[in-house]
């Protein structure tokens, strides 16, 4: 990736790319659960596994790449990223539908479900362009529907929350185990698997929280064996939660 944009731009040091961490559930007859992956949107399924969708190149912390020539290089290097629906003026890209099913899944090859609806649409130029501040314009033009639904799946959310609970004891090892998720160790994580590639977020984010829970076990021997088998996966399935948003937080902007 970085080569094939210094071809373009010679005098490049440092190239990030944009991007979101997506899948971990795709309820449908014909579609195998995938083992370890982890649910990162609620709402709408996009994949069984999790991937990573790129949608953005900023050159040297200051200058995004045209949205053609980005394309164009992410079709080039085999990122999976966000293709363009539609192509015209400000005013029809303000017209152009944004209620319809998400069209990941299809470009995964998988099935189609139905009411699995977008959050919407994105419109940005093709040339990069600027407000006066400095701003880049880029608008989000997300459906009433959505906004609904997500209301209500946010709500049942914190309904089911409520009913989680956790012993003092179980809260210390918690927080013991929240203090081994750290920078240093998801880069070593990576750099056991060899040279990143988007299609590994999956296989990431399990080797993480595998990693947290080995250390964590070889500090802290007899930590489980003073609660309860339903708090331990109670524990594992917040270590998951935890592992998914440090790695949004970290690889949200995958520096290459």
């Amino acid at each position: 990736m970085f080569q094939k944009v210094k071809t373009i731009h010679p005098d490049v040091e440092t190239v990030v790319i944009y991007g979101e961490l997506f899948g971990g559930g795709y309820k449908h007859k014909e579609v195998e659960l995938v083992k370890d992956a982890v649910k990162v949107q609620k709402g709408i399924e996009y994949a069984p596994h999790n991937e990573f969708y790129a949608f953005d190149i900023k050159l040297n912390g200051i200058t995004y790449l045209d949205t053609d020539v980005v394309n164009r290089i992410f079709e080039e290097t085999g990122f999976f990223y966000a293709k363009i629906l539609f192509q015209g003026t400000l005013e029809d890209a303000l017209r152009f539908p944004n209620v319809f099913n998400s069209k990941i899944p299809a470009w995964l090859g998988l099935p189609e479900l139905e009411d699995n609806m977008c959050e919407g649409t994105i419109i940005k130029t093709l040339k990069t362009k600027y407000f006066g501040n400095g701003a880049r314009i880029i608008l989000k033009n997300k459906n009433e529907k959505w906004i609904e639904k997500a209301k209500m799946v946010k709500k049942e959310a914190k309904i089911v929350h409520k009913q989680v609970h956790f012993s003092e004891k179980a809260q210390e090892i918690l927080g013991e185990i929240q203090k081994y998720a750290t920078v240093n160790r998801l880069n070593n994580v990576i750099t056991k698997i060899g040279e990143f590639q988007p299609k590994m977020i999956g296989k990431v984010i399990g080797l993480f929280a595998q990693d947290i829970l080995e250390d964590f076990e070889k500090d802290f021997p007899a930590a489980f064996t003073v609660i309860e088998k339903e708090e331990q996966k109670r524990i594992n399935k917040k270590l998951n939660s935890l592992v998914i948003d440090f790695i949004k937080e970290e690889l949200m902007t995958l520096k290459v």
